[in-house]
């Protein structure tokens, strides 16, 4: 005869035993079929080009805000230089003007040269030859700017 501690053994290996069964049911695929290398490495590109558009539209952003708040300076200089009517307010005016401007110009050349693709650089081009009523072309090169 068998002797109860023996029973009571047999009977404490079943829950265990069933919770390993279910266990290698859900965990087993798991642990059966990780990403290779290569799987690895192809998602951790797609999600760095995923990251690095986000961040480009973002930059994109950013320069359209700085160009728009930059136009709104600009204009708003205009309009007090049409109100003033005293000369060294207009020439203070008109020196904070040129002084935007410089800045608008430098904002447009780095940002063209950094962040914009080629569709945008031309757009700009097209713009920028708009803006000054002439016929001359302006271009925006690639390379660094020279300081």
């Amino acid at each position: 005869m068998k002797s109860a501690a023996h029973l009571q053994a047999r009977t404490n290996l079943w829950p265990s035993s069933v919770a390993r069964a279910i266990a290698f049911i859900f965990i087993l695929p798991q642990i059966r079929d990780p990403p290779s290398p290569a799987q690895q490495r192809k998602t951790l590109q797609r999600l760095v080009a995923e990251r690095t558009k986000q961040k480009d539209v973002l930059i994109r952003e950013i320069y359209n805000r700085i160009r728009n708040q930059l136009q709104i300076i600009s204009s708003l200089i205009n309009v007090e230089e049409r109100k003033t009517e005293d000369r060294v307010c207009r020439d203070a005016l008109e020196r904070i003007k040129a002084e935007v401007s410089k800045m608008s110009e430098e904002h447009q050349l780095k940002s063209v040269r950094d962040y914009l693709d080629e569709a945008e650089r031309r757009h700009i081009n097209a713009m920028a030859r708009l803006d000054d009523g002439a016929a001359e072309q302006t271009n925006f090169s690639l390379r660094p700017a020279d300081n």
